[in-house]
């Protein structure tokens, strides 16, 4: 399993600079926003469609240990806390 992004480097034989720079010139945007794009994007749709779990829960299964740094970075990606995102889209 790959545990960081140096990680994928290794597994394509190149650095992890050089991947970076090839996925931003292919995509418009560092593989680092995108990912926190595809991790924010999943939290909310969690948030919209599972009323039952908590916040620490949908931090996880989005790929955060730590349910106040995802509460944060929640915060700061969408404008709001992953609670008052829910209270305003149930």
């Amino acid at each position: 399993t790959l545990e960081n992004l140096d990680d994928l480097g290794q597994v394509f034989s190149y650095s992890y600079a050089y991947l970076s720079r090839l996925f931003t010139r292919e995509n418009g945007t560092s593989m680092m926003r995108y990912i926190l794009s595809k991790r924010m994007e999943l939290a909310k749709s969690l948030i919209r469609n599972n009323e039952n779990l908590n916040v620490q829960q949908i931090a996880e299964m989005a790929g955060y240990a730590d349910g106040r740094y995802f509460s944060r970075l929640f915060k700061a990606y969408s404008g709001v806390s992953p609670s008052d995102y829910r209270s305003r889209t149930i």
